[in-house]
């Protein structure tokens, strides 16, 4: 996942250069270790919703990395993420309606759109032909819009609030064929437990096999 970050963002009309040099420069190196999917990362921290003209801004930053990492081979995707300012439900559907569908994609994570008050299914199904990657992951509140560092919001699957059946039932309503990334931010748990929880909530629930 590329800038955005903390100190740029997409509809910071200062930071349009930068960012597209970054990330086309970045997508190079995807190309060249054989990968063709490039994650934009929107900036934060999140004060408020982004305004019309900050999202006009984004989209055509969105669009130009997108145009010159296509030609490279590889897909540039949106990332919706709490606490930034690609956050809600309507900024996505600004952004969505304002990037070229032939170029631009979306990387959808269950936990954030969930944690910003949507339904993971019901955005993949919305968008089902700009679906390019996806994080699977789980949420403990599922209004997790206010950060409070004092929480371990997102935590191993099957232990949060996301409806992860209904997340994979959709991806497969729209025949999607891509990666699917597990991740857990944070945990209680050490790193090999925390796989280990995964691994078997995929396995037995999701009916997914993982070993073979």
């Amino acid at each position: 996942m590329t800038p955005g970050g903390q100190h740029q963002r997409f509809g910071n009309p200062e930071d349009r250069s930068s960012i597209i040099e970054y990330n086309v420069r970045l997508a190079k190196i995807i190309a060249n270790c054989g990968a063709d999917i490039l994650v934009l990362g929107p900036g934060g921290t999140r004060d408020q919703p982004s305004t019309l003209e900050e999202l006009q801004v984004a989209a055509a930053t969105i669009n130009e990395v997108a145009k010159r990492t296509y030609a490279l081979g590889v897909k540039t995707c949106v990332h919706p993420h709490l606490w930034t300012e690609w956050q809600g439900e309507n900024e996505i559907a600004i952004l969505m309606n304002l990037t070229d569908p032939k170029v631009v994609y979306l990387a959808p994570d269950s936990a954030h759109l969930l944690g910003a008050g949507m339904d993971p299914a019901s955005i993949i199904r919305t968008y089902p032909d700009r679906v390019a990657y996806v994080h699977l992951k789980d949420l403990t509140d599922k209004s997790a819009a206010t950060p409070d560092l004092q929480l371990p919001y997102f935590c191993e699957l099957g232990k949060g609030s996301v409806n992860l059946h209904q997340t994979i039932e959709a991806l497969n309503e729209i025949h999607y064929s891509g990666w699917v990334t597990l991740e857990v931010d944070e945990s209680l748990n050490s790193p090999y437990n925390t796989m280990e929880i995964c691994r078997d909530f995929v396995e037995e629930q999701l009916k997914i096999p993982v070993r073979l």
